[in-house]
């Protein structure tokens, strides 16, 4: 166990910034007039799992998941 990971109580500052990126990625994916794609819902899971790992959480990825480009990723965010 990484004690010095575990014992963080406050984000840096690339912390910060990484995770205003992905919540605006995540909002992104999500936003739709209509029911969201397969693809963008799949995008908009992987950065969430991207804000756990900041907070220290590990998560684990299906290889067998294949994607293609979701909104946020074609718009170049």
């Amino acid at each position: 166990m990484n004690t010095k990971e575990k014992s963080r109580t406050h984000l840096n500052q690339k912390e910060i910034v990484d995770l205003m990126s992905l919540f605006s990625k995540i909002k992104l994916d999500l936003s739709d007039d209509s029911f969201p794609t397969r693809t963008n819902r799949l995008e908009a899971v992987e950065n969430m799992a991207k804000v756990l790992e900041i907070h220290g959480w590990t998560v684990i990825r299906d290889p067998l998941i294949s994607e293609e480009p979701s909104k946020s990723v074609r718009e170049g965010q």
